[in-house]
């Protein structure tokens, strides 16, 4: 039995990666500081402005971290290499990083298809299902009646189909939520080498 790989639903997959929160968590007070004035009580103007014109995109910083960047890639690129055949030329994003708190986020829909085949996503102390902060997932494509929502844990790295709408859900927790993600893009799309599902 694979205890790394978890198919959560046809397109959502998830892979434990022992020691990872861990790591990322050196990295928690220089991410915040991208996000928040200098004692991280407030989002920055600069940030609060990217909410109210709602630029979802814009408020996914890249990362100039190197370590943690490094880190993710690493990951990322060893996950999708070992469970997707993908053929020809291939090109790995630079790790985004998106924060949100229970007063400041951005629970917008949108994909990733015009630059990945695959996304990934990681988290730095993401809450508890009680809390919210989850991920509702749009597979058809169409306004949702039964939305599908994971509530993302420490320690897993989370991989979908980069045409797959998505947003991040309100929480209530004060604690700030943050997610490291990165893309794969590929000529041909990828197939899953365990579910023999094209991506």
């Amino acid at each position: 039995m694979n205890k790394e790989f978890q198919q959560i639903s046809q397109y959502v997959h998830s892979y434990h990666v022992k020691g990872l929160h861990s790591k990322l968590l050196k990295f928690k007070t220089p991410l915040l500081k991208e996000f928040y004035n200098t004692d991280l009580s407030q989002p920055s103007e600069y940030y609060r402005k990217l909410y109210k014109e709602r630029e979802l995109v814009a408020s996914n910083i890249t990362l100039e971290l190197q370590p943690i960047s490094r880190n993710v890639q690493e990951i990322f690129l060893y996950l999708a290499k070992k469970y997707f055949h993908f053929e020809g030329q291939w090109n790995i994003s630079k790790v985004g990083c998106y924060v949100q708190d229970e007063k400041e986020f951005q629970s917008v829909y949108h994909h990733h298809y015009l630059d990945s085949s695959i996304v990934g996503v990681t988290y730095i102390d993401p809450p508890i299902k009680e809390e919210g902060g989850g991920i509702e997932f749009n597979m058809a494509n169409t306004n949702p009646t039964n939305p599908f929502i994971i509530y993302p844990k420490p320690d897993y790295f989370y991989l979908f189909p980069a045409w797959a709408l998505h947003r991040p859900l309100p929480q209530t927790s004060k604690i700030p939520r943050i997610s490291l993600n990165i893309g794969l893009d590929t000529i041909i799309r990828p197939l899953n080498k365990i579910t023999n599902i094209v991506w």
